[in-house]
């Protein structure tokens, strides 16, 4: 879990609504630098109060924005996670911002 993650997201994230949630439940997650991200869509969507479904149609939402990377792809099934990380571009830009201030 990474509070810094979290509130990064919270704060900069670009869009509202369902894929916010999502997105805070990702950053919820990940380690410190925005990696390590192999939670289940059962637990996505319970903590982004979403439906199984509606996570596995908005996390290529994310791949395809830019904000979220595939690090290894398990190629679906039960027990077999795909494991991502919030784009470093992303994260090292709102840590700059919030170091100058901007």
């Amino acid at each position: 879990m990474s509070v810094a993650m979290v509130s990064m997201v919270l704060d900069c994230f670009p869009a509202g609504g369902s894929l916010r949630c999502l997105a805070v439940a990702i950053a919820d997650a990940a380690d410190d630098d925005g990696g390590s991200i192999y939670k289940s869509i059962a637990t996505l969507a319970h903590q982004s109060v979403q439906s199984e479904r509606t996570v596995q149609r908005t996390l290529p939402k994310l791949v395809a924005g830019g904000w979220l990377e595939v690090m290894s792809d398990a190629s679906g099934g039960r027990g077999r996670a795909t494991v991502y990380r919030i784009a470093p571009s992303w994260v090292m830009r709102e840590v700059n911002k919030r170091a100058t201030g901007h």
